[in-house]
């Protein structure tokens, strides 16, 4: 309830400026929406959602620096360094004892220490023996040989126990992930509100139809018998 009311503030905030604050990283032209679909009940955040994934699209590595500023920030680091994410997971994840997350953590880990060191091969094959080890698992229903096949370090499995109790106090004091931007996730949200805005209109009485033109819904109703 309490991460909802702060989502919600946040959004309506956002949106009581005239001009749409940019994403962290606006699109290349940065332009508001000029089909005036922004302005319509139930587009306003699909608008501001589209812009937020041209710009990732079109900026990747813009969008990767800002995730591993904020875990160097968080770690109280002022520049990234090659281990500052594997620093983040290990002594800010509160993984606990979710063996499967832990694995699949770690793998994404050691995919993107690869690439880093621009080991394009290394981190292909960590992806796909990654996936070969899910499968693996299937089947054996635990991770003693599965894990075995990556060739990689254990997780760390104490320090993330010793540190579950993080879990309660992220669940309190945050709204969203520590490794985004606020404007992201007001993006997200702004759309899971229209949506929600339409589901609603389509479950009122008379449906989708009270929303046409009175010539559209006889037509509509004839269709229908």
């Amino acid at each position: 309830m309490l991460m909802r009311t702060l989502l919600l503030k946040m959004v309506k905030d956002a949106f009581k400026v005239k001009k749409a604050r940019p994403m962290g990283l606006p699109d290349e032209q940065g332009s508001d929406d000029e089909s005036g679909l922004s302005r319509l009940a139930g587009a306003r955040g699909t608008v501001t959602s589209e812009r937020l994934k041209r710009s990732m699209k079109n900026n990747p590595a813009a969008f990767a620096d800002v995730i591993e500023q904020l875990a160097a920030n968080k770690l109280g680091a002022e520049v990234v360094g090659q281990d500052t994410l594997e620093h983040y997971v290990r002594d800010e994840l509160p993984i606990g004892e979710q063996r499967t997350l832990g694995y699949c953590v770690w793998i994404l880990l050691a995919v993107h220490k690869s690439l880093k060191q621009e080991d394009f091969d290394q981190a292909r094959l960590h992806v796909d023996m990654g996936l070969a080890v899910i499968e693996q698992f299937l089947p054996d229903s635990n991770w003693i040989s599965a894990w075995r096949m990556t060739q990689l370090s254990q997780p760390p499995f104490a320090a993330w126990s010793a540190g579950e109790g993080q879990l309660g106090t992220l669940q309190r004091e945050l709204a969203y992930s520590r490794l985004v931007e606020p404007t992201w996730v007001a993006a997200i949200i702004a759309r899971l509100r229209d949506e929600e805005i339409l589901v609603n209109r389509r479950g009122a009485p008379g449906g989708g139809r009270k929303f046409l033109g009175k010539g559209d819904a006889k037509g509509t109703k004839k269709k229908e018998e």
